[in-house]
């Protein structure tokens, strides 16, 4: 599969600008097998050994109903091919495919089986195994699974050693409809956002012309980590964070003037439609009903610009004036091998399986998803199938980046105070900043002692 995308770009003739639309897909495989020939990675299990391996693996949709629907809607998907291969190549593993849900719902019913002494092989998600990692749930990754992927992929442990990669992940990025510039007078293909105060005057300039038909936008602050992944993004500009461990860092001035900032913005959205619990709207907005001008989001939202035919731009997040660039990982759904597991050499191999070239190669250019290993990020198959994918894949390859940070005591509770008495509160009350933020700083440090 991965080769003929190779093929196909080996053949095209157009080279896309980055801010038009293309889009492509490809035919299912029905020689995934092949695929761990051509992994990044070593398989270092006994392949001759017949004897029936049980496992038990939790990942997101590849659970059996999910693999009848991707079979003909989506080929590509990472777990559908991921299972077929370890059918394939390892008839001796009898695997129990479970999907339990995302978010919440997923962390409580790991959480559940863990402590009820039955342990899955496999667990995964996306905020809370930070949590997993300190906690000493995950054994550490074989070193060829290490070497393999970028360190920006990988979650450690207290000590520092990898135990959980994430095969695909994101960094956000500032996206536009340019139709609506064009509406609203401004050139779309020269309009300048380098920072927030470009970003700003140009929302303000849409949302005026608009005269409540279409909006310029701002950023997402719901009450959940929608809206905290994309603030905390734009926030670290101008060096705010919320701290993590031991420490909580709300009350503070780069705080109170990112703060500002998202009030600001928040008046170029329709009512509700930035601070809803439900961001679904907002989206709709941008995508289908294309009234909104600007929509933060990770190079996926290429994929929904194509499919609704938004004729969009794309750069990286605004710069606050004397800030420096910033972003926040997002999408990142990392698996781990649990310590409890019988089977650790044999949960690995699914985990090779997933990173191998092929299968995460054709994965991601679906997807439009910067991949995790580092062949994969300089395979100019990969870089040059979309320039939204190439953008990504540049922003996420370089430097240090974290996600959201984790509390060492009632993190969730924490992040409950941040995101519905700082965040949501910020936008959908007019209370002082200094308030909202002394307030939150106190409620939150008693949830550390």
């Amino acid at each position: 599969m991965y080769k003929r995308f190779l093929m196909g770009l080996i053949a095209m003739a157009v080279v896309t600008a980055l801010t038009a639309c293309g889009s492509g897909n490809n035919n299912p495989t029905d020689n995934a097998s092949s695929s761990n020939k051509n992994s990044s990675t070593t398989n270092t299990s006994n392949q001759g050994e017949n004897e029936s391996v049980k496992l038990q693996v939790v990942g997101g949709d590849w659970d059996d109903a999910s693999m009848t629907k991707f079979k003909t809607e989506n080929p590509d998907n990472l777990g559908y091919q991921t299972r077929n291969a370890i059918a394939k190549e390892y008839p001796n593993y009898k695997v129990d495919y479970q999907n339990w849900g995302w978010a919440e719902d997923l962390d409580k019913k790991q959480r559940s089986a863990i402590l009820s002494g039955s342990v899955p092989d496999i667990v995964h998600g996306e905020t809370f195994m930070p949590i997993y990692a300190s906690e000493d749930i995950l054994t550490p990754l074989p070193d060829d699974i290490v070497s393999a992927v970028n360190p920006n992929f990988l979650l450690n442990n207290k000590e520092g050693k990898p135990v959980a990669v994430s095969p695909k992940g994101n960094l956000f990025l500032l996206f536009y409809n340019k139709d609506l510039l064009t509406q609203a007078g401004i050139d779309a293909d020269n309009v300048q956002l380098k920072t927030w105060k470009d970003w700003q005057a140009v929302s303000e300039k849409l949302t005026a012309a608009g005269a409540g038909k279409f909006f310029g936008g701002g950023i997402p602050s719901h009450p959940h980590n929608g809206g905290a992944l994309r603030f905390t993004a734009i926030a670290r500009s101008v060096g705010a964070d919320w701290g993590g461990g031991d420490t909580v860092t709300i009350n503070t001035p780069e705080m109170a003037k990112a703060l500002q900032f998202l009030r600001d913005m928040d008046h170029n959205f329709p009512k509700g439609i930035g601070n809803g619990t439900d961001e679904g709207p907002l989206y709709a907005m941008f995508n289908d009903d294309k009234t909104l001008g600007f929509a933060i989001n990770g190079t996926w939202q290429a994929n929904d610009a194509i499919t609704k035919k938004l004729n969009y731009g794309v750069v990286p997040l605004p710069v606050a004036e004397g800030g420096v660039s910033s972003n926040s990982l997002v999408g990142f759904d990392y698996y781990g091998v649990t310590n409890a597991s019988k089977n650790k050499e044999q949960a690995f191999n699914i985990l090779r399986t997933m990173l191998s070239k092929d299968i995460l190669g054709s994965a991601s250019i679906h997807d439009i998803t910067p991949p995790a290993t580092t062949e994969l990020q300089n395979d100019p198959a990969v870089l040059e199938s979309n320039p939204i994918l190439k953008a990504g894949i540049e922003q996420v390859a370089n430097g240090e980046l974290k996600g959201l940070p984790v509390f060492n005591k009632n993190n969730s509770q924490i992040w409950d105070v941040i995101n519905t008495k700082v965040i949501s509160r910020a936008t959908m009350t007019n209370d002082p900043i200094d308030t909202i933020l002394k307030e939150a700083q106190a409620e939150a440090e008693k949830q550390l002692q």
